[in-house]
């Protein structure tokens, strides 16, 4: 086995090493988003067990005695897995090599969540208001959200006067009645709003309607279960769903990274589109001791190490 990492495309973050330490979902998530940029990902998993989620299911594919959770799978592409007790020796030797210097990055669920507030924040923090759930509309905006039709559901997002006028005129609502004339109005009057516009589409079955939408310039979409969203040739057609293979189950088709990259001016695109699997419980560690010198050729210990077989868990 070589002592070198396994060869990355090129993006981003190609040059930087990433350790990552945590576990669950979050945490997990933020390291591969880094590997998807080309960093090198190098996940820390207890020995024996391994990251919480490899036990998180069903469901779990794969062979009955050695079954992969869905779970892991979903956010630990692109990564190596050592197994380390990091209050050991072997742990604490592996943790102090080639660590170097740089920032501690801390963030948590509630951080991430008040990040992703954005105007119902504003809404509390400058506004005043208390925003309350109110179902598949948008709580400033009218008509925004999620409408029926004669057989199934479509999403509309009628964002300004201009579009308001156009997609009247296009349904035969009168955009100019009293409670319609401007967004505030519509808003204020939202159920109103609502009943028109359904009894606009109950002529329309979802396929038409849409193509209607789409011939006047409305942005809209259709509701898809997940299977239909990972067969819709949209996100093929982005990278949106990517085949790795894995150790155990083969080729397995993943959730693909959300970001593209081009050249300047648009030009050839970069994005990185050689993928690795989630890996195998400590599939990297003699590797990565090996690169670390930790870990002579024959599986013994150099003199920074400790004495164990190369595929050990330590």
């Amino acid at each position: 086995m070589t002592s070198e990492p396994t060869p990355r495309a090129h993006g981003p973050l190609t040059g930087y090493l990433v350790v990552d330490l945590s576990r669950a979902l979050a945490g997990p998530h933020a390291g591969m988003m880094r590997a998807d940029l080309g960093a090198r990902v190098i996940k820390v998993e207890n020995p024996g067990t391994g990251d919480d989620t490899r036990g998180w299911g069903p469901p779990f594919v794969g062979p009955e005695d050695d079954p992969q959770a869905a779970y892991f799978l979903s956010c630990n592409r692109n990564k190596e897995s050592i197994a380390l007790d990091l209050k050991s020796d072997d742990g604490r030797a592996v943790q102090r090599e080639r660590t170097g210097q740089g920032q501690i990055v801390r963030t948590s669920l509630l951080a991430a969540l008040i990040g992703v507030h954005a105007f119902q924040g504003t809404r509390a923090t400058v506004a005043g208001e208390v925003p309350r759930a109110q179902g598949n509309h948008h709580p400033s905006i009218a008509p925004y959200g999620l409408f029926h039709c004669r057989q199934g559901r479509v999403q509309i997002s009628v964002g300004s006067e201009k579009l308001w006028r156009t997609f009247a005129a296009e349904f035969g609502i009168d955009a100019a009645r009293p409670e319609f004339v401007s967004n505030a109005d519509r808003v204020r009057n939202r159920e109103k709003v609502i009943e028109e516009v359904e009894r606009a589409f109950s002529d329309f079955d979802a396929e038409p309607l849409l193509a209607r939408l789409n011939g006047a310039g409305i942005p809209a979409g259709k509701v898809r279960t997940l299977d239909e969203v990972y067969e819709w040739d949209q996100v093929r057609s982005q990278g949106l769903v990517i085949d790795v293979d894995h150790k155990i189950l083969g080729t397995v088709s993943l959730p693909g990274p959300p970001l593209r990259f081009f050249g300047p001016a648009g030009t050839a695109e970069t994005t990185p589109t050689a993928h690795t699997a989630p890996p195998l419980l400590d599939q990297d560690g003699e590797q990565i001791r090996r690169w670390l010198g930790l870990t002579a050729a024959n599986g013994t210990a150099t003199e920074s190490g400790t004495a164990q077989e190369g595929h050990q868990a330590c």
